[in-house]
Parts: structure tokens; C-alpha cells; sequence
């Protein structure tokens, strides 16, 4: 009795959590650890953060901690510019912070802007921008060296932004909307006709649910408006990742209720591994990692083929991959909500797991 208890007190307390954080408007890190990783252009530099406000930056030889440095806020994502020398940490005010490298000293600061898409090579970022926690009507894009604007686009009327990204030349900009709601159509699912199954009755629910959503591409950084898709295919705004190569998009999410979106518009859903506590786009654009109770996938995009990894158990409260990143030559890193950081081969093996601290 006292254990039915006690796993009802947790689902509710987990629920309220589900709850507040749905609603929240910043990006922070989605567990209790660490949930954002970044490596140096020359491969030579890991940087992570989350929960603890605390910026790590370790040697990726090593996996060694060299400096700490205390933002006082929560952090929620983390990039390089191109040659090393600037640091961008988003944290869960919405506030940009770019600090010099070498020194962890500001450089500049961007309020009122979050979930950020950095593309390295264009030293470009993108972001939503916030006007309050309602959720944000326009985007943004940045230069990634000091957060001086290049363009401001306000999105259709009616509309809020779910996620953005860069292609990774920077000339392009994919924005995905939130779910908009017809009040014409029911929103509760609609039950599928018999012979239905898998992720048809997915298809046919999300074709029929009263919602759909809108994927705008822009040139960038002009800013310029160049094709709208009205898309029936709608992912929840709190766990969602967007990756772009210029031509398709890829929206992959917690869920697991994943879409690639063709040039023309055309939605095809699909799903790897389970839930997705953790997400990570490859600079290139052609891979993406996804982590849940210590199982990750390694996801190639042109055939959605996975490769699998896992790490250990360790003592008490069970660890999810919150975050990852990938070094340029295809390997990458994971970040954990138990404060560990694991090296990650291009074949999809655990290399290294070392705790942060």
C-alpha cells in the first residue's frame, strides 16, 4: 500500500513538473544535471553546463575540468563561434551571454532571446525573440561573434515559435511554428478506421485533430521570407529539436513522434529508439543523437538508420542523457542529468564517462 502510495505521490509531482515546464517560455536544462555541451572549433575544448549555474570547460583529451566559472543562472545551451574565441551561453532568462574564451569575461549580452540554432561555420546564430512568457512572435538573427542583429522577422499573425535552424552554410533559416488551433475542428483525437496501425494512426490522429502548424524558410541573414509550409504534422514546444540542411527538415522530439519534412512540404513521420530525454544535431546536418534512461541513438538523416550505445548504471536515482554535441570529425559527447559527460565514437561506442564537478 505504502509503495502505490508513494509511486502516486511521484507521478503527481512529476506531472505538476510536466506542467510548469510546458509552459515556461525560457529554455533552461530540461533535468537536474548537466543539459548543455559544446566543443571548440579545433576539437581541443569541451564546455558544458545546466542545472548548478555553473560553466565547465574541460580538456577533451582528458575529459578533465581546467576552469569553472559561476553565471548565476541556469544554462540551457552553449556554442563556439568560428575561431574559438567567443563562448554563447543561453541561459533560462532569456538572456544571451557572450563571453571571451580565453578569459570568461563578458563580451556582450542579448535579452529576450532563446532557443538558439548556432551555425559555426557562417558565424551566425538564430533564436526566438521574446517579448514576454507568452511565447515568442518573431526571430532573430545574430552574429555569433557579438550579438549584433542582422535581421528581425516578426512570424505570421496567429503564430508563435516553436524551435529554429540554421543550415549548416547559414544561408538559410527554417522556423517551426507552434500548433495552431482551428476552432472549426475538434482537438480531442479522432479514432482511427479499423486496419490502422503504427504510425499511420498517428498520421491519420494528427491529419484530423483540429491542429497543424507552419514551417517558414528564410534567407538568411537577410531575413527574407522565401517559402511557407502548412503542415497537418505539430510537435509540443517544451522538447523539441529542429535540424536543416538547407533542403529537408527534421523535427525530432521526447515523444518520439518524429517528422521529415521534403522541400515541398511533405511530412513523413518516424521514430528511433524510445522517449528523448536528450537531442544533439551534427554541424553538418546529417546526423542526430537522442538519449533516454541510459540508451542513446546515433541517427543518420538520408535513411533514418541508427546505431545504439549505452553506459552503465550507476548508484540511486536512475541518469538520462539530457544533451549531446558532435566534434567535426563525427564523434561527440552526451551530457547527463547525474552531472557525467561521455565521449561518444563515430561508430556509436562509449569511449569515456567521467562526473563533471
Amino acid at each position: 500500500m505504502r509503495a502505490t502510495k508513494l509511486g502516486r505521490l511521484v507521478l503527481t509531482v512529476l506531472g505538476l513538473v510536466l506542467l510548469v515546464t510546458a509552459t515556461a517560455s525560457a529554455r533552461g536544462p530540461d533535468w537536474s544535471g548537466l543539459g548543455a555541451v559544446a566543443v571548440s572549433p579545433d576539437g581541443k575544448t569541451v564546455i558544458t553546463g545546466g542545472q548548478n549555474c555553473t560553466l565547465y570547460v574541460l580538456d577533451a583529451a582528458s575529459l578533465k575540468v581546467t576552469r569553472r566559472h559561476w553565471l548565476g543562472t541556469r544554462i540551457g545551451a552553449l556554442a563556439f563561434n568560428r575561431d574559438g574565441s567567443v563562448i554563447v551561453i543561453e541561459d533560462d532568462k532569456n538572456v544571451l551571454h557572450f563571453l571571451g574564451a580565453g578569459d570568461l569575461k563578458p563580451v556582450a549580452a542579448v535579452k529576450n532571446t532563446a532557443y538558439i540554432s548556432a551555425c559555426r561555420s557562417a558565424d551566425l546564430l538564430a533564436g526566438a525573440r521574446h517579448r514576454d512568457w507568452r511565447g515568442a512572435k518573431a526571430v532573430c538573427i545574430l552574429s555569433l561573434n557579438d550579438g549584433s542583429e542582422k535581421a528581425k522577422m516578426d512570424l505570421p499573425a496567429g503564430t508563435q515559435v516553436n524551435r529554429v535552424a540554421l543550415s549548416p552554410d547559414g544561408k538559410r533559416l527554417a522556423v517551426l511554428t507552434r500548433e495552431i488551433k482551428d476552432k472549426q475542428k475538434p482537438t480531442e483525437k479522432p479514432k482511427p478506421p479499423a486496419g490502422l496501425t503504427g504510425l499511420a494512426v498517428n498520421k491519420f490522429q494528427m491529419q484530423h485533430d483540429g491542429k497543424q502548424s507552419k514551417l517558414l524558410i528564410y534567407e538568411a541573414p537577410l531575413g527574407k521570407l522565401l517559402k511557407t509550409h502548412d503542415l497537418w504534422y505539430t510537435s509540443g514546444h517544451q522538447w523539441t529539436t529542429l535540424l536543416f540542411d538547407g533542403e529537408t527538415a527534421v523535427v525530432f522530439n521526447y515523444f518520439n513522434l518524429n517528422a521529415k519534412i521534403a522541400a515541398d512540404g511533405t511530412v513523413e513521420l518516424f521514430r528511433v529508439g524510445g522517449l528523448a530525454y536528450g537531442r544533439g544535431v551534427s554541424p553538418d546536418a546529417k546526423a542526430f543523437l537522442t538519449g533516454s534512461l541510459r540508451d542513446g541513438k546515433y541517427v543518420t538523416v538520408e535513411n533514418l538508420k541508427t546505431k545504439g550505445f549505452r553506459i552503465k548504471a550507476i548508484k540511486g536515482f536512475p541518469e538520462y542523457f539530457a544533451g549531446f554535441t558532435f566534434h567535426t570529425d563525427g564523434s561527440a559527447y552526451g551530457v547527463t542529468s547525474c552531472f557525467r559527460l561521455v565521449k561518444i565514437t563515430r561508430d556509436a561506442k562509449v569511449e569515456k564517462v567521467v562526473p563533471v564537478y
